[in-house]
Formats: structure tokens, sequence, C-alpha cells
């Protein structure tokens, strides 16, 4: 039987939508109102995972990353996940060393964008994310022409997801201000979709918030994990 094994922390209230969306999906997929699936979350300090990423040190990051994982694994965990998209800079790194299987919640929204034939997305995430090519790599591998925002629109966006989201801070104007920046962009580089690229956006901006589709990584990345936690149940029918 698989037991999902989540790296948390990253920030708090990501790891909350997780443990809350996977618990009740189980149910939802199982139609089932009293049964939970088994998961355990190793918590780690968010600061200190973004201080080794701002010092680019890879092997430190890494590092805690794969204690993590062990520590997932010594709770009984079968396989292992990232709660938060900004960590995916070291994926391949962690992939490598993981005491456990992994999945690319990055390569998961690649494919559906391939899927939906989204060829133009607007890319909104932390500073990390819009900054670094992790993200953009993945998507242009995917033969996905992904746009960002200018850099003064990056340093907008990542200063209210540090300060605000990653605190569990959801304020109309900010959500407001975001809206209007998709919309600036629109006007001047032509995007078909938007991709919510940091796993609190959601929670601030909706899918009805805007005119483009939007895609939540989180989201995508949660389905995933759902269709694994009851495979089982499937190959047991």
């Amino acid at each position: 039987m698989e037991k999902l094994g989540i790296i948390g922390g990253t920030g708090p209230e990501s790891t909350l939508a997780y443990y809350r969306q996977l618990n009740y999906g189980y149910q939802k997929r199982l139609s089932c109102q009293d049964v939970f699936p088994s998961m355990t979350i190793e918590s780690i300090n968010i600061y200190e995972m973004l201080r080794g990423i701002e010092q680019q040190d890879w092997h430190g990051t890494v590092r805690l990353l794969a204690a993590a994982v062990d520590h997932l694994k010594g709770a009984g965990a079968t396989f292992a996940t990232l709660s938060a998209i900004t960590p995916h800079i070291v994926f391949d790194k962690l992939q490598k060393v993981s005491s456990l299987p992994m999945t690319s919640m990055l390569q998961l929204t690649a494919q559906c964008c391939v899927n939906c034939q989204y060829q133009r997305p607007l890319l909104l995430g932390t500073s990390f994310t819009m900054a670094n090519n992790f993200f953009t790599n993945t998507l242009v591998e995917a033969g996905i022409d992904v746009r960002l925002p200018n850099p003064a629109q990056q340093a907008f966006v990542g200063a209210k997801i540090m300060n605000e989201l990653e605190k569990g801070q959801f304020k109309d104007s900010t959500k407001d201000q975001l809206i209007n920046l998709i919309n600036e962009i629109r006007g001047t580089d032509g995007i078909d979709s938007v991709i919510l690229g940091c796993t609190e956006l959601p929670m601030l901006i909706k899918p009805q918030d805007i005119q483009e589709p939007v895609l939540d990584p989180m989201q995508i990345h949660i389905q995933y994990l759902l269709d694994r936690m009851t495979s089982h149940i499937s190959n047991n029918e």
C-alpha cells in the first residue's frame, strides 16, 4: 500500500492546503466519509531553505531536503513530494539522491499545458521562480513559449508572496494589484493562459478573476498524488 510523505513548511499555508485537500480528495475518490489516507509530513524551516537558495548553496539545500525525505521514509512513506515550487530549483539533484521516488510538479504542469494546447502562458511565482530558469526550462523543453513579468513586476509579485502570502495574509488590495498586473501584461505581451507558479497564489487569485485559463500547479499535483494514493484500490477492484 502506498503511503505519501510530504516535505512541508515551504510555506505553512501550502502545506495546510495539501494536507486538507489530500484528505478530503481521498474521501471523495473513494466515495466514503469514514476513511482518510495514511501520510506523514516532515516540516522544514523555509527560511533555512531560502538562505541556501539565495547563496546558491545547492549541495546544502539538497542535503536539507534529502534529510527530510529520509525522515519520511523512516516514518513509513513509500513515495515523497515537495509541497512548494521554489524547492524544485534543486529537484533534479534531489531526485538523484532521494531515498524515495518523487515526481516533479513542474513536469506535470508542462504536460498539462501541452494537453490543453496552451502555447504562451504567463508564469507568476516567487522571485526565485521567475528569476531562475528551472520552471521556464521545463516549459520550454515541452515546446511552450512561456512569458514572464518584467523585472519591476517580478520584484512586486515576489515581495507580495514573501511578505504577505507566505505569512497567511491574503489581502483584497493585493489581489486587485495582481489582477491589474496580469491585465497590463496581457495588453503588451499576448498570453493565452496564466500559471500561478507559487502554491499560495491560488489562495488569492481564482480562475474567475481573470480572462485567461488558469493553471494551478498545486491542483495538478494534488490530482496526480490522489491518483497514486488510490491506485492500489483501483487495482484491487
